[in-house]
C-alpha cells in the first residue's frame, strides 16, 4: 500500500494521549505508522484497497461519538476502509489481542470478522477489508 495523503507525524506526547484515553500500550507497528504520520490513508491502485488509519485524536474522537464500550466493548478503533467499516483492536485482559473487522452500521463482536494479529499483517492484506467482513 502506499500513500494516498501524509500528514505530519504524531510525536511521544500526542502518542502518550492515545495510551492514556485506551488504558493500554499502543502497538509497535501501529505506533511507528503513528510517527511517521499522524492519520495517514493507504492506498492500493491495483485492488482498490484503501485504509484510513486514524490519527490519535480521530481513533479516541470516534471511540466515543460510535459508542464503542456500548456497542463493542474492548474494541480501540484504528483504521476505516473507506466503504464504513472500521478495523479494531480486541482488548482481552487489558492487552492488544487481535484485530477484527466491524460494520459502523451493525457494530459488535457478535458480526465482526478476525483479520490478523497485527496492523502490519492488515496492511500487507490483498483483500479489502470490506471483502474480508462480507464474503
Amino acid at each position: 500500500m502506499k500513500y494516498h495523503t501524509k500528514p505530519e507525524p504524531a510525536d511521544l506526547t500526542i502518542i502518550n494521549e492515545w495510551e492514556t484515553a485506551f488504558q493500554v500500550e499502543i502497538p509497535e507497528d501501529l505506533k511507528n505508522l503513528l510517527l511517521d504520520s499522524n492519520g495517514p490513508v493507504l492506498y492500493t491502485e491495483e485492488t482498490g484497497k484503501e485504509l484510513q488509519i486514524l490519527s490519535v485524536q480521530d481513533a479516541i474522537e470516534y471511540h466515543e461519538s460510535y459508542k464503542f464500550d456500548e456497542f463493542c466493548k474492548n474494541a480501540i478503533p484504528i483504521s476505516l476502509d473507506g466503504c464504513g467499516n472500521f478495523v479494531v483492536y480486541k482488548l482481552v485482559d487489558g492487552i492488544v489481542e487481535k484485530i477484527y473487522a466491524v460494520s459502523s452500521t451493525n457494530m459488535g463482536w457478535h458480526d465482526a470478522v478476525f483479520l490478523k494479529n497485527t496492523m502490519s499483517e492488515v496492511i500487507e492484506m490483498t483483500e479489502c477489508i470490506e471483502e474480508a467482513l462480507f464474503s
